[in-house]
Parts: C-alpha cells; structure tokens; sequence
C-alpha cells in the first residue's frame, strides 16, 4: 500500500521534472523546496525499482525507463484531467476545488466552508483533502493551501497565519512526568521523554529535530520510532497518552480550548513560514474567496 501511495504521490512531480529538466525548477513550479522533489523522486524509483533520472550536477536526463514511464503518466494524467473536465462541463455548476491538507481541512478550513459557498452561489466549492498539499497544483486545483514564504511563480497569494509550533500533551502525562511546571518547562526537560513523531513525507515540515535546534538544544530521532502519517492521528495518540505532540497554532481547536491536550511551558517556536491561500495569477475566484475567509 505505501509504494502504491509513494508512486501516485510522486506522478506529478516526476513529470514536472522531467518536463523541465531540473528538480529546482520543478520545485519552483510546484511549490516546493528541491529537497522535497528530490526526496519524491527518491520513494518512486525505490517503490517501483527504476533508474528514472541520469544525475550530473544540476542536469538531470530521463533513463529509457523514464522515458517510458513520462509518456505512461503524462498520457494518464492528461487522460484524467480531460474527463475531470468534461465531466465538470456536465453538471451545470462550475466546480470550485481547494486543496489542502486532512489536518487542515478540518481543523480550520471546513469551519469557513459556507462562507465560501456563499461568496459563490453560482458555484459547487469542494475541499480536496490530501496528506501532501502542495502536490496539488493549480492545474487540478482551483486554489490550494501551501506553507511557505507566500513566495511561489504564476499565482497569487493570501496569508492566513503564521507558522507556530509549540509541544502538548495531557495533563496526565505531564504530571507523571514532572513536566507541568507552566514557567519552567524546558526543551532538555522533554528531550528523553516519548516524543509522537510526524512523518515529514515528502514535505520539509517542522518535526522535533527543527524544534529543539531553534532552542539550541540537539535532538536525533531514536532510528525505531514510530512514524505517524497525520497531524490529526498525532494529537489523538497525546490525547491517549503515548507520548508529547507538536502542535501548530491556528490548527488546535478544539484540543486545547476543551483541555483535551495543554501547553507545555512558554516553548513556542515560529519559523518565517506561514500558511497562505495560493491561486492561478488569472483566477476568477481569488478576490472573492480570500474576502470570505478574512
């Protein structure tokens, strides 16, 4: 099941890549760091067993696999994208489609889902919800949610909030473990405790590793732990009691207003990131929605 997610993760950015003959131009397009497209590329010729890319320096050239692999996808992508399109044709309404990721989805965006629909009553607004939102394109995507420096070629941005992470648990937890201590709390405090692990996947997303290294505080994690593939699974296993999560601001309700997880002392980290609404440079939708969502 994870090489099959690995490979049709991966499609997209495998195609753009080799499209423009360059990860970071690849990157740039998508929305991505070249780390992240590297690390793509990287799980889909370990998932499928293929040298896809010569590699020289900077210049990256399609192997005869990879050749017959780009034509594989991009027909198949274009394949999708036209029936997609007729298919939205059909239905009378146009769709309006904004990804994003599941944690986001339903911690922030479906609360301002109506007030969407209701900017465009012309219009059907769906959420498309994936574990790798800057994946989606605008292409697929009428409008996406993307962290970064708002910063990204042939679309528009609006900031929501700023990127800040701070670590939580369970009151139970943290007075096992003598940590509930609101002013005094410490990243060396929490350094050899259960620390819930969120899977990066393709993505450069802050983890513990970053967390500690903003408090000049060095952290490897343990090469056995238990990676969790969702930010939301990850908050559920604090709220069981397995361990100590990170937590973005602005993606915490209700865990925090119903005391379902706390705070940990006064560790909050904001990194130069924040979150923002991105659309294609010519979108009918931008002003509209950005306006519903302020």
């Amino acid at each position: 099941m994870n090489s099959i997610r690995h490979i049709l993760n991966a499609l997209p950015v495998f195609v753009e890549s080799a499209r423009l003959g360059s990860f970071t131009k690849a990157g740039e397009k998508l929305g991505m760091a070249q780390p992240s497209v590297s690390r793509f590329i990287h799980n889909l010729e370990a998932s499928t067993g293929l040298h896809l890319f010569h590699r020289n320096h900077n210049q990256i050239t399609l192997t005869e696999n990879g050749k017959q692999l780009y034509d594989a996808a991009t027909l198949g992508l274009d394949h999708i994208h036209r029936t997609v399109s007729a298919l939205q044709d059909n239905t009378g309404n146009s769709i309006v489609t904004i990804g994003c990721s599941h944690g986001f989805s339903h911690m922030w965006l479906q609360a301002r889902l109506p007030k969407i629909q209701a900017a465009l009553p012309d219009h059907n607004v769906q959420i498309v919800t994936t574990d790798h939102t800057v994946s989606l394109t605008h292409e697929e995507m009428s409008c996406a949610v993307r962290l970064g420096d708002g910063i990204w070629p042939d679309c528009i941005s609006y900031r929501l909030f700023a990127e800040e992470v701070f670590p939580v648990c369970t009151l139970e937890f943290a007075q096992k473990h003598n940590i509930y201590t609101p002013d005094a709390t410490t990243p060396e405090d929490l350094k050899n405790l259960p620390l819930l692990v969120l899977d990066a996947g393709e993505y450069s997303w802050l983890g513990w590793r970053e967390w500690f290294s903003h408090h000049a505080v060095s952290y490897v994690t343990p090469p056995n732990a238990e990676l969790i593939n969702n930010y939301a699974f990850t908050l559920q296993a604090a709220m069981a009691g397995q361990g100590i999560a990170l937590m973005w601001d602005g993606l915490d309700a209700p865990y925090l207003q119903r005391k379902w997880l706390i705070e940990l002392g006064k560790l909050r980290v904001q990194t130069k990131n924040a979150y923002h609404l991105t659309f294609p440079t010519n979108s009918p939708y931008a002003q509209r929605i950005s306006q519903a969502i302020a």
